[in-house]
């Protein structure tokens, strides 16, 4: 499962609207969900085979939002899910991810607010996450083969 997918099925546990999360997409209508991957990439290697990767997401959510009651409840409604991952940070509920990857930590990387004023009476939220987790590689054993010294083979007779 990509990370984009993890972060898809982690978000279910927000009281969202939206019926699916489109991966590099945004749906029409208001309630759609979109997840985009950002080009920047942090790596950090350990010594026992595993490194710690960050990564950055841009999530757009399209919310009813031309009245000034809809903007007040689309404003509740992010600072409520700030809350939540920040509460999700806490308790360490993180996505699950597989291929020898652990979520250490997920967190928002900068304030969500309003993108886009939209012509359908909706609005384009944007919302940045930041993702770290360790990648344990897989590493085969090898054998080294080494002919013998000159010196060795002596010792030998």
């Amino acid at each position: 499962m990509t990370v984009s997918k993890s972060i898809s099925e982690w978000l279910k546990g927000y009281a969202m609207k939206a019926v699916k999360v489109s991966t590099d997409q945004v749906g029409e209508g208001a309630d759609s969900l979109g997840i985009f991957k950002s080009p920047n990439r942090e790596t950090e290697e350990y010594n026992d085979n595993s490194y710690k990767i960050s990564e950055h997401y841009q999530l757009f959510v399209v919310r009813e939002g031309q009245e000034q009651r809809d903007r007040e409840d689309n404003d509740e409604w992010l600072e409520n899910f700030a809350y939540w991952v920040d509460d999700c940070q806490y308790n360490q509920d993180f996505p699950k991810l597989d291929n020898n990857r652990e979520c250490t930590d997920i967190e928002l990387s900068g304030t969500p607010y309003m993108f886009e004023a939209k012509e359908n009476n909706t609005a384009l939220y944007q919302i940045s996450l930041k993702i770290t987790y360790i990648r344990t590689r897989e590493v085969t054993g090898c054998l080294l083969y080494t002919s013998p010294s000159p010196r060795d083979t002596e010792r030998s007779r």
